[in-house]
């Protein structure tokens, strides 16, 4: 990303958020639906993989070399990273 800004929409924002909240965790489908959309999980998981293209998209990420949120096979994503949290700021190292 390289200090590069990105706009999200809510939903993008949401889902991206519940990732760093639960950094270097695999984050299921399900899980990640019902947090984000507050609603009984019913297989959308299409929706969830268009949110997560856009969000890449967004970051820069190259599709051959993941570098922000993995996909986990038959599981979900996963955002790889280090949390650093400053008095002024608070930052995400991503795995390169």
């Amino acid at each position: 990303m390289d200090n590069k800004e990105c706009i999200f929409t809510r939903t993008e924002f949401a889902i991206l958020n519940y990732l760093i909240w639960n950094l270097n965790r695999a984050v299921s489908y399900k899980e990640l639906y019902e947090a984000v959309w507050e609603k009984e999980y019913l297989h959308d998981d299409m929706n969830i993989m268009a949110h997560i293209h856009r969000i890449r998209k967004k970051m820069g990420d190259d599709t051959r070399k993941l570098r922000y949120i993995q996909n986990i096979y038959g599981i979900g994503y996963m955002a790889e990273g280090e949390y650093r949290g400053y008095r002024d700021r608070q930052e995400i190292i991503w795995k390169t």
